[in-house]
């Protein structure tokens, strides 16, 4: 028996040998025979990059494989290859292919992509000739086609006509059969997923793992594909699929698909992936069924109609952490698209949540022209929602219920108009309900303990009695919502009017890093931002005490209108400071990216030390509250055009100051520290004024005032001059001694007489320049013939001014950056000895 197998083994080997030396001896017979084949039936150009004979590969078969293969398009649509492969193999039986017939038996490929594509009439997928007597296949040419092997093989579909796109990827496709003269029959398994659809010019990721087998039959006579008996599984879903194809013609089709008793769990497969994913962690009970028919023409411009109906029976739905589940979940759906007739109707949606129910219907027909019919009614803890959607960083929690319908079509209801009979009618009521957010960069708004009662009616959403607590104060108000359907359905401008009410309010302060407690979270601001989109705010506020950071406010009054190209903000009156003020503010969108800013502010009996210290005193050094004190009453227009991020150039800001201080005092400031010291006069570092009244006028980068008085009955000083925005200072000063000062540091006998003004019995008077940076000024004695004369300044009184650029001009005046860089240039210069005395 050995030696039996022994010699047969030997045969065997032998014979192989023997076949595989014919075969290669034959090759280029081989390889004309086939290429004539091929290109007396093909209609298009191929080419490839190498062409070689294989038979261990594709034992017990002889195969050609052409590396790098490709196939032009009947006709240029995607301007691209129809076919590519890495490798495409043609195999024909090796017996017969000895006896001078090719019979191609299989074919398989890798690498492979197609891409078919219609415009129009047009499709770019048709290879072969019209079968004639002169094209007719060779006598030693048989097509017995017996299996189709893919890996790797992406199919694309173009309908540039509608601007369809479909890309299908198969990691292996395999289809084995018989081909008899008047059909086709085979089994076909493949195992793929589709990447994407994309309807016009929108992508929609799909990347469903599916699995196909089917038996199907292609007859010739009928030009008809048969799928007699067929599975499709869609990640778990499995549907059946029955039903032909005609491919002649329009085509036709009458296709079933259906499925039954998939658990609800397994419905993620039909749905998008984006949902499909959220869900995947749910566990459910109860099942699902989907019975769908398409059936008419389906190729050139024509659509099948479809059928299609889905159902949910006593549905259970368990979140991943096993809180409360969605309970008796029962839904019946029905989508219709016909030529005359379309509509998607779901007469019950119903559920539990806990011991809550909830139920809706809808209803939408006619999608060239849809109308809604909808109601919903029931009551659902919104602390559940969190199980079921992705909120987020919010924190949502209350009781909605609700009892509302809406209907009417939807190009009506996007037009604007308000409505009695179509739109939104009935009721939302919420009770008890709390929202925030966790969110590092989020300002920690937080409204807790709110109860609302909204009405519908046509298209106006109003509620009269909102209340509820805001950062742990009590607000109440009344909010009137206009044109919010139009809104939603076609993004048009929403109205809101709203009259909001509190006895105190704290806005949050800056966020601080949970990693890091002293490092702010900051993002660049973009003052377009600010501008509301497509929405229409007409706001009433009445706020008791205020409160920001050192900033508090009580009475603030005002009314706010905003727009996507204006916020406007009048009537704001407030008491601050033991004093008070009325303000007006406007901006406006412009071209390039610029804001608009105006303002208006009038303040009365304003504790100056206060204010400083409020606002920190404007990001400056120089004068702080501890230099400052008096009372402040303030009438200033101001007007800018400001960059997105806030800044604006020093020609685009100007300002006029009506500025009046009562009981004032100036104490221990650095430039008339100096100036005492200069002047030998100590009471300068100590001034106390009773009342300073002055106009000041900001252009082109710099503060500009005439004289004004500061004095007590032992010195008077009138000072008048420039401050730059770098803070170099301009000034030209007065000091008016009496003579008891005047001779406590004898200056009649220690000056030269042109050094100052006798005034007689009313003292002398000195004039002073000083000129330099805060921080580093100099100071000299003007002649008497050298005197400057004291002429009125001229003023604008419609000037136009911002209360927060305003802020920001100070802070630049006195940064600390500027300071640094005055100090360095300073620090190089050489001193310059003062006049003596």
């Amino acid at each position: 028996m050995k030696k039996a197998l022994k010699i047969t083994g030997i045969i065997i080997l032998i014979l192989s040998l023997t076949i595989s030396l014919l075969v290669y001896a034959y090759a280029d017979k081989i390889q004309s025979a086939v290429l004539k084949e091929v290109n007396k039936n093909l209609a298009v150009e191929g080419s490839y990059d190498a062409l070689e004979i294989t038979f261990w590969r594709s034992f017990p078969r002889v195969a050609l494989r052409f590396k790098g293969f490709s196939l032009k398009e009947s006709a240029a649509i995607t301007n691209k290859h129809l076919i590519e492969a890495d490798d495409l193999y043609l195999a024909f039986n090796v017996f017969q292919m000895l006896r001078g017939t090719y019979e191609l038996e299989r074919v398989s490929a890798s690498g492979l992509h197609v891409r078919l594509a219609m415009q129009g009439d047009s499709t770019n997928y048709n290879l072969f000739h019209e079968q004639t007597d002169s094209a007719a296949s060779s006598d030693d040419f048989v097509l017995d086609l017996k299996a189709i092997s893919l890996e790797n093989a992406q199919f694309e579909f173009y309908d540039m006509t509608d601007s369809i796109e479909v890309s299908y990827f198969f990691d292996k496709l395999k289809s084995s059969g018989t081909i008899r003269s008047d059909y086709v029959q085979f089994k076909l398994k493949a195992d793929g997923k589709c990447n994407s659809f994309v309807l016009q010019n929108t992508t929609w990721p799909i990347n469903k793992q599916t699995k196909l087998d089917a038996e199907m039959r292609y007859t010739f006579d009928k030009e008809q594909l048969e799928i007699i008996d067929g599975t499709l599984a869609i990640e778990q879903t499995a549907l059946t699929i029955a039903g032909y194809f005609h491919t002649l013609n329009d085509g036709n089709m009458s296709l079933s698909i259906a499925s039954s008793g998939n658990q609800i769990q397994h419905i993620a497969g039909l749905l998008p992936s984006a949902i499909s994913e959220q869900i995947a962690p749910y566990q459910s009970k109860g099942t699902f069924s989907v019975k769908a028919d398409l059936t008419g023409p389906f190729l050139g411009k024509y659509n099948p109609e479809l059928v299609a109906n889905i159902r949910i029976q006593e549905g259970v739905l368990t979140p991943p952490n096993q809180a409360t589940p969605m309970s008796k979940i029962n839904m019946n759906a029905t989508l219709v698209l016909k030529p005359n007739k379309t509509y998607v109707q779901v007469p019950i949606f119903s559920f539990n949540f806990g011991d809550l129910a909830f139920s809706s219907s809808f209803e939408l027909n006619d999608f060239n022209d849809p109308y809604i019919n909808g109601k919903a009614q029931g009551a659902i803890n919104l602390a559940n929602l969190d199980q079921f959607f992705d909120l987020e960083t919010w924190d949502l929690k209350g009781l909605l219920q609700c009892d509302f319908s809406l209907k009417g079509k939807v190009s009506e209801l996007s037009s604007g108009k308000l409505f009695k009979e179509k739109g939104m009618f009935g009721s939302i009521t919420w009770k008890n309900l709390s929202l925030s957010n966790s969110a590092p960069d989020f300002n920690q708004w937080k409204l807790t303990e709110s109860n609302a009662h909204w009405t519908m009616k046509g298209n106006l959403l109003s509620c009269n009695n909102f209340s509820g607590k805001l950062n742990g104060e009590a607000v109440y108000a009344s909010v009137s919502i206009e044109k919010l359907l139009p809104y939603l359905l076609a993004d048009a401008q929403l109205d809101v009017l709203a009259n909001v009410k509190t006895t105190s309010f704290k806005m949050p302060s800056t966020m601080q890093s949970s990693s890091n407690s002293s490092q702010e979270i900051t993002t660049p601001l973009n003052i377009n931002e600010f501008f509301p989109a497509n929405i229409s705010l007409d706001l009433l506020f009445d706020i008791g005490s205020f409160a920001y950071e050192k900033i508090a406010l009580q009475k603030l009054k005002g009314s706010l209108f905003a727009n996507n190209h204006k916020i406007q903000l009048d009537r704001l009156s407030a008491q601050t400071a033991g004093g008070s003020f009325d303000a007006s503010l406007f901006l406006s969108k412009k071209e390039l990216e610029k804001v608009f800013l105006r303002l208006n502010l009038d303040g009365k009996n304003l504790a100056i030390q206060h204010i400083l210290n409020m606002f920190d005193n404007f990001g400056q050094a120089e004068i702080t509250h501890e230099n400052l004190s008096g009372s402040l009453s303030i009438n200033t227009q101001l007007v800018c055009l400001l960059n997105k991020d806030g800044s604006f150039a020093k020609e685009d800001l100007y300002a006029f100051t009506e500025l009046s201080i009562a009981n004032g005092a100036l104490k221990n400031y650095d430039a008339m520290n100096e100036l005492s010291a200069y002047a030998e006069v100590t009471e300068l570092s100590n001034i106390r004024f009773n009342t300073l009244s002055n106009t000041f006028e900001i252009r082109d980068g710099e503060i500009n005032f005439p004289y004004m008085d500061i004095g007590n009955n032992v010195l008077n000083l009138r000072i008048k001059g420039k401050h730059h925005f770098d803070n170099y200072m301009d000034y030209t000063l007065r000091i008016k001694l009496s003579d008891a000062l005047a001779a406590k540091y004898k200056i009649r006998s220690k000056k030269q007489k042109e050094d100052y003004e006798d005034l007689g019995d009313k003292g002398i008077a000195l004039f002073i320049s000083v000129k330099g940076y805060a921080d580093n000024l100099e100071f000299k004695l003007e002649k008497i013939g050298g005197r400057p004369t004291i002429i009125n300044e001229t003023v604008v009184e419609d000037a136009k001014q911002a209360k927060q650029e305003f802020k920001e001009t100070i802070k630049q005046e006195f940064s600390a950056e500027k300071r640094e860089e005055r100090k360095r240039k300073d620090a190089e210069q050489e001193k310059v000895d003062w006049d003596e005395w």
